[in-house]
């Protein structure tokens, strides 16, 4: 039997794997007292995101399905877009959101890898490599803390997307957010 690896016990903890591979982690949990030890230091992190990132510890990362899921069913108040590409969609901070999850969705079908850069005339550029996505989902989830959104000025933010898909680089999808600062009547 072979030890499983850290993603895939953290996705058999979020319940994102199908039936024989679920098997495998639950007969390592009980053969392997480091499986479990592994599997308990994910959950800790996991924990530890949760609370970091609505207290703004971390102003934006990319999150896995399953964890996005979780965080939301957390309950606390947020905001949450779903962009396609080429898409334009507004959002807009809120009082008293903790975070925001931008869902960016594109043919993911084969991609080995996913990069994403974020641009604004107001906060220059960042980028992000080798973020998880979820090629069923067909999807990257983005999340940013609610301190960081209220403190972004009206701007447009663009995000693209780009992978590798049998080797070769390949552009995936670029979205817009068209942003309106806290207290901006628009």
């Amino acid at each position: 039997m072979s030890t499983p690896s850290e993603l895939e016990l953290f996705d058999w903890w979020l319940g994102e794997l199908d039936d024989d591979a679920a098997a495998r982690v639950e007969a390592a949990l009980f053969e392997d007292d480091s499986v479990l030890a592994q599997l308990q230091w994910l959950r800790a992190l996991a924990e530890a995101l949760a609370t970091a990132v609505p207290q703004g510890a971390l102003p934006m990362l990319a999150l896995t399905h399953g964890l996005a899921v979780q965080l939301e069913r957390a309950g606390l108040p947020h905001t949450a877009y779903v962009v396609a590409p080429g898409q334009t969609v507004a959002c807009a901070a809120t009082v008293d959101q903790r975070y925001s999850v931008a869902r960016l969705q594109a043919d993911l079908q084969g991609v080995e890898r996913v990069d994403v850069r974020v641009r604004s005339p107001h906060l220059g550029e960042l980028r992000f490599d080798d973020v998880p996505f979820d090629h069923v989902r067909s999807e990257v989830v983005l999340l940013q803390s609610g301190d960081a959104v209220r403190s972004v000025p009206t701007t447009t933010l663009t995000f693209e997307l780009r992978g590798v898909r049998s080797g070769a680089e390949v552009e995936l999808g670029t979205f817009v957010m068209a942003h309106r600062a806290l207290g901006d009547a628009g």
